[in-house]
């Protein structure tokens, strides 16, 4: 079992924010014409929030601007609230699709980056 960063509490979800940085069609994305929601992979969720059937793994979905960003061991972390999660993709074919529109935790210079901040 890998260690954990960081354990979320009561109502928290702790998630590493998936990025979307090309579009479907290979254009590179500016950081204002991104969607207004974001995609989270769970990484730890606290008591309450697993009463919900949100678990480890899960990929959520959130508004850009919800929780509170955390750069953590070079991963760039939201913590959330339970009451800011719209919702858990379940469906094979909607991950699939983001898959296919290259979906993926930024890189490490990437985030670098934010730590320089």
């Amino acid at each position: 079992m890998q260690r954990k960063m960081i354990q979320a509490i009561e109502d928290k979800i702790v998630g590493e924010v998936l990025r979307r940085e090309v579009s479907a069609g290979g254009i590179i994305l500016p950081e204002g014409a991104q969607d207004p929601q974001t995609y989270v992979k769970v990484l730890s969720v606290g008591e309450k929030a697993a009463n919900k059937n949100i678990k480890e793994g899960d990929i959520i979905v959130c508004h850009v601007r919800g929780g509170m960003d955390s750069v953590i061991g070079y991963k760039l972390l939201k913590i959330l609230k339970l009451d800011e999660v719209y919702g858990i993709l379940t469906d094979e074919e909607t991950l699939g699709a983001l898959e296919e529109i290259e979906l993926q935790p930024g890189n490490k210079e990437e985030k670098s980056k934010l730590i320089k901040l």
